[in-house]
């Protein structure tokens, strides 16, 4: 009757290990799904952010004539002068 139940005491002990075991190898599984999802959930924050530039530049209008009149606005009015001509000089200068 001893030998039987040092037997069981021995098998219970081995099972509260395999039990501890099988539970830190569940909670490193969670972790892997976790991150997995995280990857997940960013991945798909960037694909939104590709599709809405995606969209914005569907939107741009290319015609030669607004390029054109763009152009010339921009040469007109917000180009800066890198190399102005050379002015005249008067007298006393």
């Amino acid at each position: 009757m001893r030998d039987a139940a040092d037997q069981i005491r021995t098998e219970v002990l081995n099972l509260g290990d395999d039990l501890s075991r099988l539970r830190e190898r569940v909670l490193k599984l969670q972790k892997h799904f976790s991150d997995a999802n995280e990857d997940i959930r960013q991945v798909l924050i960037s694909a939104d952010k590709i599709e809405k530039r995606a969209g914005r530049i569907e939107e741009l209008d290319f015609s030669k004539e607004t390029r054109r009149s763009k152009r010339r606005a921009w040469c007109k009015a917000a180009r800066p002068k890198l190399f102005p001509l050379p002015r005249k000089l008067q007298a006393g200068e």
